[in-house]
């Protein structure tokens, strides 16, 4: 078990990664509570990840319930619908098991405290009071909010917020053993969005050396193994490269705790219109984002560059030579590189457009950038 601790005067939460660090979540829970409210998607189950965890529960003489019933489309009314059955199920900890999703549902019921009034007021400010105790076990490598203190939520057909989530007691279990359901090509088209977060914080001026830090070594790590990743076809050879790129998930995760990257916002709002996948559309948005980086980003993007090994190159050049380098990896890993050739419609994507400027993102740069990848 490997613990991240408070540095100076960011606190992180108690994160274990590696494989069997599920075991770490019994005395985590025990001190914790009594019964457990686990939200996960219901396909889990046919990998047996909901009896694992519902076990070791109960192992730990703690109760559990699970609640499946969530999809891409969980907007503002279907969290007052879990929340209402949380509350209902009289339970004392929350447990996120699953992707993106079903991670960020928890947070925000756990934030919450199984409470409608509280659940307003946290669009609108962060609660002065701590939240429910908060277990997350990503079945991903890539979960790009796993740190952050707010979420992307949609509140009508047109607009969008960032909830602010409680202080809570919480732990993040990143298992190498819940990763093996996963398909080559979603570890691919994650592995390739990994290096598009993190060079996006990385071009972020007001991120500070510490998160900083994260994406360098979280690029360093897929420079090494991004190509390997999408070319092999080998199930041993994936299987050699989970903690690998389980180490570039957790460092790119830390690196955004304080940041969210534009490309991001559209990436999580056109898969609120239209359920496709953020890390596909994630990478398309980055190629074309990064060819409207000021000068000013010039150095930021030379060492993101060196970081992934593509070396040699002049600092006017490195934005075009990037969004190849993505490019190329996307066509290699075989998804298209334009929306319009996924089936994502013009309207979509308008809407996905109005639905992140809500949020406070620049209207003009995401109708661009939005322009550029269709």
């Amino acid at each position: 078990m490997r613990t991240v601790v408070t540095y100076s005067h960011i606190e992180l939460p108690v994160l274990a990664w590696g494989l069997d660090s599920i075991r770490s979540f019994i005395p985590w829970a025990k001190e914790h509570g009594r019964r457990a409210f686990i939200v996960s998607d219901l396909i889990y189950d046919d990998f047996g990840y909901h009896s694992r965890v519902s076990q070791l529960l109960k192992t730990a003489g703690i109760d559990s319930i699970i609640f499946s019933d969530i999809s891409y489309k969980n907007d503002y009314e279907d969290i007052i619908r879990m929340v209402e059955v949380y509350r209902a199920s009289r339970s004392d900890i929350l447990v996120g098991l699953g992707g993106s999703n079903a991670l960020t549902i928890a947070s925000i019921i756990a934030s919450s405290c199984g409470k409608e009034e509280r659940l307003s007021l946290m669009m609108r400010n962060k609660p002065d009071t701590p939240g429910r105790p908060c277990a997350k076990i990503p079945v991903a490598f890539r979960v790009p909010y796993l740190f952050s203190d707010r979420v992307f939520l949609r509140t009508g057909d047109a607009s969008a917020c960032f909830v602010n989530l409680a202080d809570s007691p919480s732990i993040v279990i990143a298992d190498s053993y819940f990763l093996q359901s996963m398909p080559h090509k979603t570890a691919a088209s994650m592995m390739i969005s990994i290096v598009a977060d993190c060079v996006s914080a990385i071009l972020e001026p007001e991120l500070s050396a510490f998160y900083r830090a994260f994406a360098m070594e979280s690029l360093r790590i897929a420079g090494k193994i991004c190509e390997k990743s999408i070319i092999t076809d080998s199930e041993n050879e994936l299987e050699s490269l989970r903690s690998f790129q389980l180490d570039a998930g957790i460092l790119s995760s830390l690196a955004l705790s304080s940041y969210y990257p534009v490309v991001s916002v559209l990436s999580s709002a056109l898969y609120s219109v239209a359920g496709i996948s953020r890390s596909w559309a994630n990478s398309v948005f980055f190629s074309n984002f990064i060819l409207n980086v000021s000068d000013s980003s010039f150095s930021a993007l030379g060492a993101a560059c060196e970081a992934l090994g593509l070396i040699g190159l002049d600092e006017d050049i490195a934005a075009s030579e990037l969004s190849r380098f993505v490019i190329s990896l996307v066509e290699r890993a075989g998804f298209a590189i334009r929306l319009r050739d996924f089936g994502i419609s013009r309207e979509q994507l308008e809407a996905a457009v109005v639905l992140a400027s809500s949020t406070g993102c620049d209207q003009s740069l995401l109708t661009d950038i939005a322009a550029r990848s269709w």
